[in-house]
């Protein structure tokens, strides 16, 4: 992707804006639009290849399936209401739901579930910007279906299913919710950092036997991803829920295996020490409860070990509910991984730890993905001690292995193999502040709160090879070992380079890479793309040689801005030390001087985040104008990894840019003073500001630990009244000062007309924790 030579460029054509109340702009050239057009289409082109799978995301469609409002009994809202559908488990979906609008901590059949979770929040109590559990189980409260996704891709996961026994296995499906709040009297609502996953068989327990059961059930799926996108809402519902051909059309609730809940217990702002400088942190707690004995109870976590309990050590809460076995339970562990069997599941992807070895709970952390040590439960502590398995013991491993690895070479290849395939290790990488797939929002939530792509760059990146697997099963062939190999979690299969090619999934900007010094001694040859390098951002013993692919030359919007050293004293205590651009010293020392080389707009300007706090003078220090503006805008602010280079104006974006509209100056106060008198929606409208943000898309995703939220909409045709109308709701503010304030300029001209004149409708990319729904901190209380 060109870098800032556009901007260049544009310079020499500058014009006056012919429209009314815009400060004067740089057109582009008929060439330049062409240009960015063109590659709109292409990156249009490469979306559809991304976005192919066996899913179910289109928020209208999803609303409906899931429809928890319309009065009356079960059988008048959607067949997927969580309140209805899990009481089905206990044949009781026909009636009313037991709780309102079916919140699951209201729930008689989830009462062990409200339980378990209710001592987990209270754990975290004394931690700052912990969740409200009032939130959770306030009557206004509700869990929404944001997605249904086909993964019979983990047929390898063979076991016994509630009241039925063994059986025949053709994967699961999954029902995604989120939780939802709405509080005075619907003034305040936002969707929360809380996930339910609810997981099904494929086929379900009651199938009649066949030659082939899975090949029919994968049959329906690829029949519903070549039907046109253009249906009707009605007739998309109609056709999924079809009890003969529909590929949702036999999913009842009486066939719930388990129900797994990923929730952010706290977050810590940057500013609180005990982060360790790692920018604002957050935590969550993963839970999974299993259908047993007419109640869903908490078990264990599918590849999650019980560091602890291997370690000999005191329980810290994570422990499944069992007497400890007698004995070293770490030589056992190791013993059983160092097989031919494990070592070749190991390698495929398809490891499946036995039940005693595992943990009940996991708690992992954000940001900082696989280079913080406690996202890695067979994490080495250097020093000796604390370790589930030594270096020596993954040679060994190594060269048990019945042929040569595909996936794996080196004990880091081995190790980091491991941790992905473990609940922590995976939730952490190439995913949306810990989740991989949120949901997209609907078209009424305010844009600087709503979520573009409901799926994260390690779902697209995997999509292809669920689709052949899918494939082999219509076509009635039995899988072979072969067919079930997976990725890592950081990058997409190799074998997958060709059909992804148009995408940047693989090599391409923000991608993970391994570092040009350590390819010689991995089987991971994760490399960047022509006019890309692989830079680390950390260098951490946890994840050795992982790095970023950014652009040659000069930084384009977007890139990370700074480079550290992670270490790693005990598990789960991660510190961070800036090393670039400069060590820190000194409070104003965080502060990154914006890059020379690439020239801006007059009336725009470069803003560097960075990832520690730095508390400024928001007065503006008795300045005018643009020199207090720019004191203005330093003031409160860092907080997320590597930091990241925006402008701070919508006006001359270079073609990797799109304009977005970010929390700034008075957010956080202005959502703490929510109530039925003060919107919350106000706050999205009066305390943002327009900004030049990296573009994204499901084949173009934004780096670690950022999200992409949905574009603000402006057109040509509708870009006046909008701005017109959201000029007057800010200038309205009191102690409002225009001088003193940049993002209130009016979008460029050029921004407006790409796209053939239709407007730039790539997303926007965020750090998660500046989307107000992605944080458990500052939300309004319900009781007040």
């Amino acid at each position: 992707m060109r870098s800032f030579k556009l901007l260049a460029m544009m310079l020499a054509l500058a014009l006056a804006a012919k429209i009314p109340g815009q400060v004067p702009e740089l057109d582009l050239s008929a060439d330049e639009m062409t240009t960015i057009d063109a590659e709109l289409a292409r990156q249009a082109e490469a979306d559809a290849v991304a976005e192919r799978g066996p899913y179910i995301s289109d928020p209208t469609v999803v609303a409906e399936l899931g429809r928890s409002s319309g009065g009356g009994s079960c059988s008048k809202l959607g067949r997927f209401a969580f309140g209805c559908f899990i009481q089905g488990r206990v044949g009781q979906s026909g009636g009313r739901p037991s709780g309102r609008l079916g919140n699951p901590f209201e729930l008689h059949v989830a009462k062990l579930i409200q339980k378990r979770i209710t001592e987990d929040l209270a754990e975290f109590q004394s931690d700052g910007g912990h969740i409200n559990e009032r939130l959770l189980s306030d009557a206004g409260s509700r869990l929404e279906l944001v997605g249904i996704v086909n993964r019979m891709d983990r047929r390898f996961v063979l076991g016994p299913r509630s009241d039925v026994g063994m059986r025949e296995d053709c994967g699961e499906i999954s029902l995604i919710y989120r939780f939802t709040y709405s509080i005075f009297d619907g003034t305040a609502t936002s969707r929360l950092p809380v996930t339910m996953n609810v997981v099904l068989p494929a086929l379900p327990n009651d199938a009649p036997k066949e030659l082939h059961p899975c090949q029919r059930v994968a049959q329906k799926w690829l029949a519903e991803m070549d039907r046109p996108r253009e249906r009707s809402t009605a007739r998309q519902v109609a056709d999924l829920l079809d009890p003969k051909t529909g590929a949702l059309g036999q999913l009842r609730g009486r066939d719930i295996d388990r129900i797994e809940l990923n929730i952010q217990v706290f977050r810590k702002e940057t500013s609180d020490e005990s982060n360790h400088r790692m920018g604002s942190m957050a935590a969550y707690v993963i839970r999974v409860f299993r259908w047993d004995a007419g109640q869903f109870k908490a078990s264990y976590l599918m590849n999650q070990i019980d560091r602890r309990r291997l370690l000999g050590l005191e329980d810290d809460g994570n422990s499944c509910d069992t007497p400890r076995p007698s004995g070293d339970m770490r030589a056992a562990f190791v013993k059983e991984l160092q097989t031919e069997a494990f070592i070749r599941d190991i390698d495929n992807g398809t490891l499946v730890i036995p039940f005693p070895y595992l943990a009940c709970r996991a708690i992992s952390y954000s940001p900082g993905g696989p280079v913080r040590s406690g996202n890695s439960p067979f994490w080495e502590n250097e020093k000796g001690g604390d370790t589930v398995i030594t270096d020596d013991e993954l040679r060994k491993m190594i060269d048990m292995a019945p042929r040569p690895p595909v996936m794996f070479r080196t004990v880091d290849d081995l190790r980091m193999r491991l941790n992905e395939q473990s609940c922590t290790g995976c939730h952490q990488t190439r995913a949306i502040a810990g989740f991989h797939f949120p949901g997209r929002d609907r078209a009424s939530t305010p844009a600087a709160n709503a979520v573009y792509l409901p799926g994260s760059p390690h779902f697209y990146g995997d999509q292809l090879r669920r689709v052949d697997f899918l494939k082999l099963l219509a076509r009635g062939q039995e899988p072979r070992a072969a067919d079930y190999v997976s990725g890592y979690a950081s990058r997409p299969l190799n074998r997958y380079r060709s059909a992804l090619a148009a995408t940047q999934l693989i090599g391409g900007w923000g991608a993970t890479c391994i570092m040009p010094e350590m390819l010689s001694a991995t089987q991971r040859q994760w490399t960047c793309r022509k006019g890309l390098h692989c830079e680390q951002q950390y260098k951490s013993a946890n994840a050795p040689g992982l790095g970023t692919c950014v652009a040659d030359g000069d930084r384009e919007i977007g890139a990370p801005m700074q480079a550290g050293v992670v270490t790693s004293p005990v598990f789960g205590d991660d510190y961070y030390e800036r090393v670039l651009p400069n060590k820190v010293k000194t409070k104003r020392d965080v502060l990154i001087d914006p890059p020379a080389g690439p020239r801006v707009h007059p009336s725009n300007s470069f803003y560097v985040a960075h990832q520690e706090f730095y508390t400024g003078d928001i007065t503006g220090g008795g300045k005018t104008g643009r020199e207090k503006a720019i004191i203005v805008r330093d003031a409160k602010t860092g907080g997320f990894p590597s930091g990241m280079l925006r402008l701070s104006e919508c006006i001359g974006l270079p073609r990797e840019a799109t304009c977005g509209l970010v929390a700034s100056t008075g957010f956080n106060t202005c959502v703490g003073r929510a109530s039925r008198e003060r919107p919350l929606e106000q706050c999205f409208a009066n305390n943002t500001s327009y900004s030049g943000m990296r573009a994204c898309s499901a084949s173009s995703p934004c780096r670690d630990d950022h999200i992409c939220l949905k574009p603000i909409g402006y057109t040509p045709s509708t870009a006046d009244e909008l701005f017109a109308k959201r000029s007057e709701r800010v200038a309205a503010q009191s102690g409002y000062d225009p001088a003193a304030d940049f993002g209130q300029k009016r979008p460029g001209r050029a921004w407006l007309q790409r796209n053939g004149g239709r407007g730039d409708n790539r997303g926007v990319c965020i750090p998660p924790y500046f989307v107000f729904q992605f944080r458990s901190d500052k939300h309004p209380d319900p009781d007040t």
